[in-house]
């Protein structure tokens, strides 16, 4: 489950198409639409890390044995090249989560079987 969020500085000029930008991360990612989570946080404020930057990415997905460091930095740079081609400068930081540590409800769930607190 990538959840890929994407931040832009305040004054950024230049749009992050998400219809593009979700196709393009699912086949780096090799996940689909349903799974694979792209959002776009506009105007935002952050200290630059280098001349230029004008994207924050955080991505957090499933740590699993396929995703190796090797394999994550080429996503990485996949990702950066992608932002490149719309002009952007990009910082990504990526982080992997073990399932068993995790969880998700759905809004369709039964709630009179969840235990109180």
């Amino acid at each position: 489950m990538p959840l890929i969020k994407l931040f832009t500085k305040v004054g950024a000029t230049k749009l992050l198409p998400l219809p593009h930008l979700q196709s393009e991360f699912q086949k780096i990612w090799g996940a689909s639409p349903e799974v694979l989570k792209v959002l776009v946080i506009s105007d935002c404020s952050f200290q630059p890390s280098f001349p230029g930057e004008s994207v924050y990415v955080d991505v957090r997905a499933k740590r699993t044995p396929a995703r190796s460091p090797e394999v994550i930095a080429v996503a990485a740079q996949q990702m950066a090249q992608v932002l490149s081609s719309l002009d952007h400068k990009a910082n990504i930081r990526i982080e992997l989560f073990d399932p068993p540590l995790s969880f998700l409800w759905k809004p369709s769930e039964d709630l009179s079987t969840a235990s109180k607190l």
